[in-house]
Order: C-alpha cells, then structure tokens, then sequence
C-alpha cells in the first residue's frame, strides 16, 4: 500500500514547483500562479535550507581565548569540537565553577587563565598542533609543562564532578606553586 503523503512526490517537481514560485514573485508579484499550499511548503523548505547554512557555519563562538606557547602564567586548555557532548559541556562548566569558586584573585590577576578551543578551528587546530593534541583533550600548561587531564575530566566530568574537581586543582596548585618559585 503506498503512503498517501507521498504520492506524486518527486524531487525534480518540488525544485520546479519552488523555481515557478520564485520566479512568479519576482517577475509577476501580483498574478497568483501558485497555490497557497505549495507557498507554505516552499516557504518551510526555504526555512530549512536557511537553518542548515546558518547553523553549520563554522565561528569561534565557542572558544575563550588564544593558547599562548611559553606563557608565563597557567593555562588551562579545553579542545573540544564543534558539535559539543555532554562531557565537553560539563568540563567546561565544572572548571569555570572551580576557578570562580577557589581562585578568583588568580583569574582576576591573569595568572590562571582557563581557554576553550573549537579544535576545528584555526586557533584551535595551532594550539593542537603546538600541544599534540589529538581530539576533546584538558591540558593545564605552564611555560613548557604540560599536565594532560584528559582522562579525570572526560571520565568523571558529568557523573562524578567532585573527583574532576580535586584531580584539577591538584595539578593547579602545583602549577601555580612552581609560578610562585
């Protein structure tokens, strides 16, 4: 039995029906030539192709700041990709509310800085390079150390926050002790 919504569909008549359509608004704006329903599904096909482009341009929205090599103040680096999970958002978020809880005077005086990187995207893609990262990776980076917290952040980040929490600020601290040396 052939489905009713789809009889006579075919894709060759809907690109003719939305040519028709556009070229009978622009050429012949007061003269009806198409039907109100294929108007409202040319205007919802429209809509979508406009949402696709929009939404799969690649920005920087994402990111925080620029990975410094050799920096002299610590760095904590979040690659991530541009279709976030829900263990990319909760490390994030988990290391925000760590360094505005417990070191807000080392964020506010620049020398713990937390960046997060779209590794798809140009700053993103030379801080990898610069790093050897290869994917959704948390580095925390003084001058040529480099601490890979990879595993506690991604493993513990959404389910067990406070073992992400501890692992970070272990490796911070002593980051920021060798800082202060």
């Amino acid at each position: 039995m052939k489905n009713p919504l789809f009889t006579g569909f075919s894709l060759n008549s809907t690109i003719a029906s939305i040519t028709e359509l556009f070229c009978g608004l622009i050429c012949y704006p007061n003269k009806p030539q198409i039907s109100g329903k294929m108007k409202q599904v040319s205007a919802i096909f429209i809509g979508m192709i406009f949402i696709s482009v929009y939404s799969c341009r690649e920005g920087n929205r994402n990111e925080t700041g620029i990975f410094v090599a050799d920096a002299d103040y610590v760095q904590i680096v979040l690659f991530h990709l541009a279709q976030r999970c829900e263990s990319c958002n909760a490390v994030e978020e988990e290391t925000t509310l760590l360094l505005e809880n417990e070191y807000p005077e080392e964020i506010a005086s620049g020398t713990v800085k937390f960046i997060s990187l779209n590794f798809q995207s140009k700053h993103g893609r030379e801080a990898a390079r610069q790093l050897q990262a290869s994917g959704q990776t948390l580095f925390v980076v003084r001058g040529d150390s480099i601490d890979d917290l990879t595993s506690p952040a991604f493993m513990f980040g959404s389910t067990h926050p406070e073992y992400y929490r501890e692992a970070l600020r272990k490796v911070l601290d002593q980051a920021l002790d060798k800082a202060l040396d």
